[in-house]
């Protein structure tokens, strides 16, 4: 047994982490994945909807690891849709939206292109 059939079958892992390592699994092994579900597909991080605290700007400036300055992002706040991030892996892009907690409800991720 592999590694991923350890995880896949182990009843001490949630069912997201066992859904992955069979993504992973289906990669390695040259397996199509569902592209609207595969953690490989890229992403853009987009601002959808208006951010107006200013440490709520910051949180996303921190969290998403952007160079942007506040000003800049202020405007782009102002401008919507604002790509925050580009070609992001969508496993990544969902965690980080994750960790916004309640401001990832004003982004959206879009595919690229």
């Amino acid at each position: 047994m592999d590694l991923y059939d350890f995880v896949i079958n182990s009843p001490n892992f949630s069912d997201e982490v066992k859904k992955t390592a069979q993504e992973f699994r289906d990669f390695h092994l040259g397996k199509e994945i569902d592209d609207d579900n595969s953690l490989f597909e890229l992403k853009n991080i987009e601002l959808a909807k208006p951010v107006e605290d200013p440490k709520e700007l910051i949180k996303l400036k921190n969290v998403l690891g952007l160079e942007l300055s506040i000003k800049d992002l202020l405007f782009g706040s102002k401008n919507l849709p604002f790509v925050l991030m580009t070609n992001i892996p969508n496993g990544i892009a969902e965690t980080l939206v994750e960790k916004l907690g309640h401001l990832g409800e004003k982004i959206e991720l879009k595919s690229v292109k």
